[in-house]
């Protein structure tokens, strides 16, 4: 059996090695963790109140609030949802959504059905401290509508 026999130089650099190797997998370890950790977890019904800054409407409405139940899994989440006001003819019935929490941000397109017609947009909310409230804005296809939306956790 040949035993290969490394100079001390060589055995330092080993062991340099070897080390910076395991320093850059228990920081990335740790990276994660935290990520993980300090992930905001919206899993749950919602009331979410869109309202409209700007856009081109044929309609005085210029608000409409949205029941979502939000699932998560990790950091992706998915929404259905339904309007809960009583001027369902002027803004959809029913909304989906997909995205990511990212820390204590959720992320996500959503999808909007009313009268045989179809729109999109992107929703951007900070959720707060205690996981219960949602502040940010939206922007849609629909009539360029662009403004902010709020939302209440319902359990």
């Amino acid at each position: 059996m040949n035993t290969i026999k490394l100079t001390p130089k060589e055995t330092g650099a080993m062991w340099i090695f070897s080390g910076t190797l395991c320093l850059i997998l228990v920081l990335t370890g740790t990276t994660a963790l935290i990520k993980q950790y300090n992930r905001k977890n919206i899993a749950g019904r919602w009331n979410m109140i869109f309202i409209h800054k700007q856009g081109h409407y044929t309609t005085n409405i210029k608000a409409h609030t949205q029941r979502i139940l939000f699932t998560q899994n990790d950091e992706t989440v998915t929404g259905t949802g339904e309007n809960q006001d009583d001027h369902e003819k002027a803004f959809p019935h029913k909304m989906k959504c997909k995205g990511v929490v990212e820390s204590d941000v959720l992320k996500a397109t959503y999808t909007l059905w009313a009268q045989e017609k179809e729109t999109t947009g992107i929703i951007e909310v900070t959720i707060t401290g205690d996981g219960k409230n949602l502040m940010g804005t939206f922007a849609g296809t629909a009539n360029d509508a662009k403004g902010t939306v709020t939302g209440e956790k319902l359990d």
